[in-house]
């Protein structure tokens, strides 16, 4: 018999590192069984046992026994039995392991390959769920792979439930759950939470996968194995869970308008037993419609607005009282208000028949098709048009043998895979999912025409592109050749076919305002466009590279100081200028907004050359003749112009960015200023750095510094400054830079900003209500920057983009008010204000009862204990409501303006929540 310490192959020699990686993202359930050796160990043991019947037939029944024990006793110590024999090093095997190298050292090829991180943090479980590889996932969960291990914040489970939302995944997502929850316990798997506080719950409302949410609903009624550790989660606690936003699964799945997941969602608050805790609560199903979240929003506020009829007539008859019609969000706003708000006005009407007349009288099911198709009507006319081109995923950065599993260490962050995991089905394209698919919503170009030169002209030198497109001319075709990948700079690199990839970016911008214009000409069509295009083009100025001391074409720029920072052509600028010009008697005014964590100053530089400048150059002629003089020396004056239109420029366009800043962070300018005279009411003042080039057209910049998360900061500087700027500049066309690398679990913003995906959606929301205002709903929307696509499907970059695109495509027609959001302001200072004094008090206390302590220490002859001051005054504690550590040993005079940041901080850590 052939011994088992030869069965099992070293993984990393025999397939590579990767190769059980590999193996789940091609489904190829018998390498991974290969790998593990486990088709050997099968032989191996099918072999031992023919040999054992073998013996038995020779020598007799009378000695069967004892031979088969010893055959078993065989089968152990070769290490095919319990497992119980400690010095095998085979059995690690088992679990992917492999066998000590003679020197006993410890190599990467000696890692648990179950459990392997690859270049993207993806263990093999967490590629075979995105690539819905089921059976693979089967057999890793059978030998022991770690299930506690997440992706990118998201459970195991959670990830599971997210492939849901590509439509090839659907059914396998709940397969998946299933084998999930069957090895790690069906209670402990549904109440898992993600790190933003999402149940599994959470996201089947939001992804409308109601095969899930029944399944998860089903694991919280089974009672708990023996045994256990989950989590005291009773149904109702289950159903009322709220996430860092305050939303419960049914806020969800009243937003996204999934009725079937609404219905599952009463149905099972309705039939949940009351325990005699609950007491004089009102029943659970009327508890769902009534809890708010932190903007004290109720599910039927979001379905209204929205404008689902079946789900808000759902919630109106779950809630016997009709208090959630009442209820009032942070603006005071009811949900029929917003109903109207938002352009809903014949469900605005209905609602208002339901309260007056009763849910006897009122009937809901006649009215409700009716009013489903009216909403159907007015979404023709404001849809949303995703563009995308093949050309764009050609644009390789490095090698293409580096965008490999095993080599993409040596990829730059801009790379092909930043599309693929927006728009490919087959890489888990989060755009490519059921919600983004073409329809009543969504349209999709996939091939949008290059720019012409006279286009781009407008926007930049033609010395500048002719530069370009030489050094593409001279690179190999074969991106893997040495002479295949060039570079304009230490951040800019391009290959062969990088030249048209620009132009084709530039030209599905220039695309996406001819549909925006088209749509408002014929009264239906594409309102809002997202150009998922690359390369990226904010760092793009008119000659390429933008001087990192300065914005202004005046000064001249040095040498050694700049990059595109992976930039070519500035497609914002070039869709603004053609706007300006083809449609010049609809589009007069036009505003760029930029929320890069990088600031636009490629973009700034493009805006402000579209005023006359004289650029004054140093020149010297000759060499020096030792004496420290020149032959000849002079200045020559050059005159710089690259309208957009014409002369009046200046008052057409505004540009405004809100980045990080400060501690050399890239580029170096965006400092906070605005270059219009200052305004009374304006908060924010001057900070350092490079101005912005005061005589053209307005531009305002919002630099936060960092590094620091700043949450908080950053929306007051959009709620306060810059949107009122872009309303009251009243534009004809809003466009944007649409960089999500500001995300809090983004490498390259270096820790300034920490967004979440719902800071983007959000401020989508404003901008789109901006547009309904003043620009008939017109917004186009190009991609940028944004580099965390680890996860894919349930990457920060790719969820936070599915935000965005999920505003544009909202049915918002609610125009944007200067009075909410000084309403919201004075709120929040209310809300601040409270909070300080409470924590003023609850520290004067603190000092107080530390006196009486002091005291009566002293009273008694016993030195007091000191405790040590805190360096600012303050509290030192960031967790709220809890007592301070160290405090004042006296009534000193207290920081407040500290304890104020601190309250920033935490609700900045809190998801925003109030």
């Amino acid at each position: 018999m052939e011994g088992l310490e030869e069965l099992f192959v070293h993984p990393a020699r025999a397939r590579g590192r990767y190769a059980i990686h590999d193996a789940c993202e091609s489904d190829d359930l018998e390498q991974i069984r290969e790998v593990l050796g486990l088709n050997k160990k099968e032989e191996a043991v099918a072999s031992l046992k023919q040999e054992t019947s073998e013996v038995k037939a020779k020598v007799g029944d009378e000695n069967g026994a004892a031979v088969d024990g010893a055959g078993d006793q065989e089968m152990k110590d070769r290490g095919d039995g319990d497992g119980s024999d400690d010095d095998d090093d085979s059995d690690d095997g088992d679990f992917g392991g492999e066998e000590e190298d003679g020197d006993g050292s410890d190599s990467d090829e000696e890692e648990n390959q179950l459990d392997a991180f690859d270049d993207t943090g993806c263990t093999p479980l967490h590629v075979a769920l995105l690539n819905g590889s089921l059976q693979c996932l089967g057999l890793l969960l059978q030998e022991g792979a770690d299930t506690g291990v997440g992706c990118e914040g998201s459970p195991l489970v959670h990830v599971a439930v997210s492939v849901g939302a590509l439509a090839h995944l659907k059914d396998f997502s709940v397969e998946a759950v299933k084998a999930i929850a069957g090895h790690c316990g069906a209670r402990e798997t549904a109440s898992l939470k993600d790190d933003f506080r999402r149940t599994p719950l959470h996201l089947a409302a939001d992804l409308g996968l109601v095969d899930v949410a029944k399944y998860l609903l089903g694991c919280l009624e089974a009672a708990p194995e023996e045994g256990s550790f989950a989590a005291p989660t009773s149904l109702p606690e289950y159903l009322l869970a709220r996430d860092k936003l305050g939303n419960t699964a049914m806020h969800y799945a009243a937003l996204r308008g999934h009725a079937d997941v609404a219905a599952l969602l009463i149905e099972a608050a309705a039939g949940a037993p009351k325990s005699d805790e609950d007491g004089d609560s009102p029943p659970l199903q009327q508890q769902l419609c009534r809890t708010k979240n932190y903007r004290k929003c109720v599910p039927l506020h979001l379905a209204l607005r929205q404008g689902h009829a079946r789900i808000g007539f759902a919630l109106l008859d779950a809630d016997a009282s009709l208090a959630s019609v009442k209820a009032k969000d942070i603006l005071g706003n009811t949900p029929v208000a917003d109903c109207g708000a938002y352009g809903h006005g014949d469900l605005k009407r209905a609602v208002l028949s339901y309260k007056e007349e009763g849910r006897a009288a009122f009937d809901a099911a006649a009215a409700i098709p009716g009013l489903e198709r009216s909403r159907e009507e007015r979404a023709k006319s404001s849809k949303t048009l995703l563009v995308r081109s093949d050309a764009c995923e050609n644009h390789f950065t490095c090698r293409p043998a580096f965008l490999s599993r095993g080599q993409m260490g040596q990829a730059p962050p801009e790379n092909p895979n930043r599309l693929k995991v927006l728009t490919s089905r087959e890489h888990g394209g989060i755009l490519a999912s059921t919600e983004f698919a073409p329809g009543s919503t969504y349209e999709w170009e996939n091939d949008p025409p290059a720019a012409k030169m006279a286009d781009v002209l407008r926007v930049h030198e033609w010395h500048y592109i002719r530069h370009v497109k030489e050094v593409c001319d001279g690179l190999s075709e074969d991106g893997n050749d040495v002479d295949g990948i060039g570079s304009l700079d230490g951040d800019t690199s391009l290959s062969r076919f990088t030249y048209d990839a620009a132009f084709v970016a530039a030209g599905a911008s220039i695309l996406a305002v001819d549909r925006v214009m088209e749509a408002t000409e014929k009264g239906e069509g594409e309102t809002k466009v997202f150009c998922a295009v690359r390369p990226p083009g904010h760092h793009a100025g008119p000659t390429g590279a933008v001087s990192g001391g300065t914005t202004d074409p005046t000064v001249p720029m040095s040498d050694g100081s700049h990059s595109h920072g992976f930039c070519l052509l500035n497609n914002l600028a070039v869709a603004a200028a053609y706007a300006m010009n083809v449609y010049r008697r609809k589009i007069r005014k036009v505003a760029l907004v930029d929320f890069d964590v990088h600031h636009g100053n490629g973009t700034e530089a493009c805006v402000s050359s579209v005023t006359p400048t004289v650029r004054k150059q140093r020149m010297v002629i000759g060499g020096n003749d030792g004496s420290g003089t020149y032959a000849l020396e002079g200045f020559v004056r050059s005159h710089k112009f690259k309208p957009w239109f014409d002369l009046n420029d200046r008052e057409a366009i505004l540009f405004v960015s809100c980045q990080g800043y400060g501690n050399h962070f890239y580029p170096g300018t965006g400092a906070t200023d605005d270059t219009a005279p200052a305004d009374d009411s304006d908060q924010f003042t001057y900070a350092g750095g490079s101005r912005p080039f005061l005589d053209g057209p307005r531009i305002i910049n919002v630099g936060i510094r960092g590094p620091k998360s700043e949450r908080v900061v950053w929306k007051k500087a959009w709620r306060d400054k810059i949107l009122p700027a872009v309303a009251a500049h009243e534009p004809d066309l809003i466009l944007i830079s649409a960089g999500f690398d500001a995300h809090a679990k983004d490498d390259m913003n270096s820790g300034y900003i920490g967004l979440l995906e719902c800071d983007y959606e959000w401020v989508t929301e404003e901008l789109v209500k901006i547009a309904n205002r003043h620009c008939e709903g017109r917004v186009v929307s190009v991609l940028e920057g944004g580099y965390r696509i680890h996860g894919a499907t349930v990457s920060p970059f790719a969820r936070s983009v599915a935000a965005h695109v999920r505003a544009l495509g909202y049915q918002n027609h609610k125009k944007w008010s200067r009075e909410e959001q000084v309403r919201e302001k004075e709120r929040e200072e209310r809300l601040e204000a409270e909070k300080l004094r409470k924590q003023q008090e609850e520290l004067q206390r603190l000092l107080a009862e530390r006196q009486d302590l002091d005291d009566g220490a002293n009273a008694a002859g016993v030195e007091g204990v000191t405790a040590l001051p805190a360096e600012d005054g303050g509290l030192r504690d960031e967790d709220e409501g809890q007592a301070p550590k160290r405090r004042r040993r006296g009534g000193g005079a207290v920081d407040y303006k500290a304890l104020n940041e601190q309250l920033e901080k935490e609700r900045a850590g809190n998801g925003g929540e109030s």
